[in-house]
């Protein structure tokens, strides 16, 4: 149903989602242990997102496949992008996956003639479609409030603020542990009324503003391996932490994050070569592995 209804709108749509189940990266199956819910992962361009859900054969699972199969197909189509301009935002992201949902309930209005089933889809369709532009809406707002508030402090007093910053960022995450939502196996979420919160995103400030001030405060000092192992120290705590969720995806992040500061303060290029070649051994060798899609 999915399919048809996509291939109706585009057949290149279509071959997109198809993609998805041919390369085995939809886990629809529900077995113990699993999470509910519905994500899809898209890891970098080359590869095919994943799309993760609990199909039971509901209506609601044909509207949710269809969901994540739009934002599957919104991350195949930006594939030409390079890694660094890939993702989409939020709004833009949900924009995809509301319109593969529509692509389905054109589908269903075509076919349905009992004006009041047809009744209940629009119904059902305009109902998710608000929420979803609703908690967009909180989102945009709450960011507005963010960005405003944190120009207008000078940046000299976040700077001085980094230790108790650091403190809580690091309860938040230890805390994480124990009381935030799990989702495929990873803790990272507090929920707090209609939003989500992720700690995550703000320890990635806090991390940036612990190191800001470690540079500031040694850049008087040789740029030697005591330097470096400083900077490692103030920025593993954040990290160890995050890892354990696991979130490898924000760990890379930060790691990136260090890297670049590291360098632009002025990083040996022995070193450099050093953590290259230790990242290489360590990973040498590794494949990821893999989960087949039942049929």
């Amino acid at each position: 149903m999915v399919f048809d209804s996509f291939n109706q709108f585009e057949p290149r749509i279509g071959q997109l989602a198809k993609r998805v189940f041919d390369d085995s990266h939809l886990d629809s199956e529900v077995r113990k242990g699993k999470q509910g819910g519905a994500f899809c992962a898209s890891i970098n361009p080359e590869d095919t997102p994943y799309v993760l859900m609990n199909y039971t054969g509901r209506a609601r699972d044909v509207a949710t496949l269809a969901h994540e199969l739009g934002h599957a197909i919104h991350a195949m189509l930006a594939s030409h992008h390079s890694a660094f301009t890939f993702h989409s935002s939020l709004p833009l992201a949900e924009t995809a996956s509301t319109f593969g949902e529509m692509m389905l309930t054109e589908k269903l209005l075509a076919e349905e003639k009992d004006e009041a089933v047809r009744r209940d889809i629009l119904f059902k369709q305009m109902d998710d479609a608000f929420a979803t532009i609703l908690r967009q809406i909180y989102f945009a707002l709450l960011g507005m409030v963010l960005i405003f508030i944190v120009a207008a402090i000078d940046y000299r007093y976040w700077i001085a603020l980094y230790f108790p910053m650091h403190l809580v960022i690091l309860l938040f995450l230890v805390t994480l542990t124990g009381f935030g939502q799990t989702v495929f196996g990873a803790q990272r979420w507090f929920q707090v009324g209609v939003l989500f919160l992720q700690p995550t995103e703000f320890a990635k400030i806090i991390a940036i503003i612990v190191l800001a001030r470690y540079f500031d405060a040694t850049q008087n000092q040789p740029r030697d391996f005591k330097w470096l192992r400083g900077a490692i120290l103030w920025s593993s705590g954040i990290i160890g932490l995050i890892l354990l969720q696991p979130n490898l995806s924000n760990v890379v992040v930060l790691a990136v994050i260090l890297g670049s500061l590291l360098w632009f303060n002025g990083m040996q290029i022995r070193h450099l070569l050093l953590f290259g070649a230790i990242g290489a051994a360590a990973t040498d060798g590794y494949s990821p592995p893999t989960r087949q899609t039942p049929s």
